[in-house]
């Protein structure tokens, strides 16, 4: 009965602290790998080394500090878990000491009845545990819904929790006192109560400082969305406008190239193309494929990419036979160039 009673109070314990550990850690770790890793320890703590875990020693805290960052490690893969480890022992001392202290004050039950009578130790030991995981629980649910790691990263959620963390130490380091000197009152539990509900209302103002920041960063965002968005009509509006003019130009010059060579007169006609173009010995031929409008336009954007100072180099075959229509070649080509 007795290990019965100690697996289902260390389980509520260890899946408490779990809790926490995945409200600000994420892992993939299947919930038989977390299962495994309690046995381990239930095994090793209550089992393997029972008689170091009676009462308070240096050598009880250094064994459940080590076997929890392990298995926790193992599980989560950071080092930042250290941080929460240890705030979770001085959470589920200070809860202990409030459960006791709530039996020996309201309840008017004696520390020495507590200790030694096992039914009410144990209720009294089930019950914060109880209370430890249902409001990690309740934690963990509230951190992933309220708080927003994206504009706060976690190492900053760890050190804000610093605060809170603070107030648990100094409720444990005045219950424990209390407890040693057999001397509690309400005053020091009534302090207590309010140091933890303090703790509370800072988390809180914490998930509302990332909500307005997480407003703020959305609202620059939108803001720089529109711009880019306005910014592109412009450049699209001017690129349209710029194509109709040289649409224009365009079919104007082939309208004079067409009447001068109704005309038969070539001369003429060389001396506009050439105008046209640019100088011949510019656009002198570096590319023969035996494919007339394959041959033009890669003459003519060779030329302009030399007078850019750009390189370029061709290796291509014979193309005479490509059955491919002259529009769907300089289309292809002008656009790929």
């Amino acid at each position: 009965m007795e290990y019965i009673i100690g697996f289902v109070i260390n389980f509520l314990n260890f899946f408490a602290c779990d809790n926490l550990m995945s409200a600000f850690f994420k892992t993939n770790a299947k919930k038989n790998k977390k299962f495994i890793a309690y046995l381990i320890k239930f095994i090793l703590m209550n089992i393997v080394f029972e008689q170091v875990m009676s009462g308070m020693s240096i050598p009880k805290a250094a064994l459940v500090l080590v076997t929890d960052f392990v298995l926790f490690f193992s599980i989560y893969r950071t080092p930042y878990l250290t941080v929460v480890l240890l705030m979770w022992r001085v959470i589920s001392s200070t809860f202990e000491f409030m459960a006791i202290s709530v039996c020996v004050l309201p309840l008017n039950i004696s520390l020495e009845r507590i200790l030694a009578d096992p039914f009410i130790f144990t209720a009294v030991t089930v019950a914060y545990n109880g209370a430890l995981y249902i409001s990690s629980l309740i934690i963990k649910l509230w951190v992933k819904n309220n708080l927003n790691i994206k504009y706060i990263s976690k190492k900053e959620w760890l050190l804000l929790a610093g605060y809170p963390f603070t107030n648990y130490l100094v409720v444990y380091i005045m219950l424990y006192d209390a407890f040693n000197r057999n001397d509690i009152r309400m005053s020091v539990l009534i302090i207590s109560v309010m140091l933890i509900i303090l703790s509370m209302l800072m988390f809180y103002l914490f998930s509302e400082i990332s909500k307005s920041n997480m407003a703020k960063q959305e609202l620059i965002a939108k803001e720089r969305e529109e711009i880019a968005k306005q910014e592109y009509l412009n450049a699209v509006q001017s690129a349209y406008q710029k194509q109709r003019r040289l649409t224009h130009d365009f079919n104007r010059e082939l309208a004079t190239l067409k009447s001068i060579l109704e005309l038969k007169d070539y001369t003429k006609l060389e001396t506009y193309l050439n105008k046209l173009v640019g100088n011949s010995q510019k656009n002198r031929l570096v590319v023969l494929t035996h494919n007339t409008i394959i041959d033009a336009i890669l003459n003519q954007k060779y030329t302009e990419a030399k007078n850019q100072g750009i390189g370029m180099e061709f290796i291509l075959d014979d193309l005479a036979g490509l059955p491919m229509s002259d529009e769907d070649i300089v289309i292809i080509l002008t656009n790929l160039i």
